[in-house]
């Protein structure tokens, strides 16, 4: 990992919510199925979520964290520098753990909405990492989002297994999107639920 003062440079501040707050439970229906725990363990949650913001609006994690490096000492660094942030990274792509395998279709991309202003989208086209059961969508060269802003995320198709059954969201995370529950008390949530009603969609995730 880098220094520090690289290491901030990509969190920068701003919240992010993103729909994918996934639940412990599955949901009952075939398929994959988009993963959270409500443990605080970044392995099993969106990358970035503010589920992962503490009561202060500071990013609270809980070890391992889901990245490479061969030096524990860089993430013990990483971790301590991200809990002095208040958001995160307006440069970076956004991760979801899914329970099993994806096919990605092509041309599939997820829909970034600024909530702060949801005339405002973007699209950033998806792509599956077989190795950490993770779907990317992957941020265009040159896209910064703005500081300070929130933002939502969803997949509305294009993403299901080999048998043809579609990604799906888990029991918490159908009552995140709809402003219920802990996580969709947030205000973040609240207004990403009312982006959602807004452009009449039915996210797959």
């Amino acid at each position: 990992m880098g220094r520090s003062a690289s290491i901030q440079k990509w969190f920068n501040q701003f919240l992010f919510a993103l729909i994918l707050v996934g639940g412990n439970g599955c949901s009952g229906q075939p398929g994959p199925e988009a993963i959270m725990q409500a443990n605080g363990d970044v392995r099993a949650v969106p990358w970035p979520s503010d589920a992962l913001l503490g009561d202060d609006g500071k990013v609270r994690l809980v070890g391992p964290l889901p990245f490479d490096s061969n030096v524990e000492d860089n993430l013990t660094q990483l971790a301590a520098t991200l809990s002095t942030a208040d958001g995160f990274s307006t440069t970076r792509s956004i991760f979801f753990p899914v329970s099993a395998d994806v096919v990605v279709d092509d041309g599939a991309a997820a829909t970034v909405v600024d909530l702060d202003d949801p005339t405002k989208t973007l699209s950033y086209p998806l792509f599956y990492r077989a190795e950490t059961k993770q779907l990317v969508a992957m941020s265009p060269i040159g896209t910064a989002l703005v500081e300070h802003h929130a933002y939502g995320c969803w997949i509305a198709g294009g993403v299901h297994d080999a048998a043809g059954h579609a990604l799906h969201p888990s029991s918490v995370m159908s009552a995140a999107i709809g402003g219920h529950g802990a996580i969709g008390a947030r205000a973040s949530y609240q207004k990403l639920a009312s982006a959602l009603d807004a452009a009449m969609v039915k996210p797959l995730a």
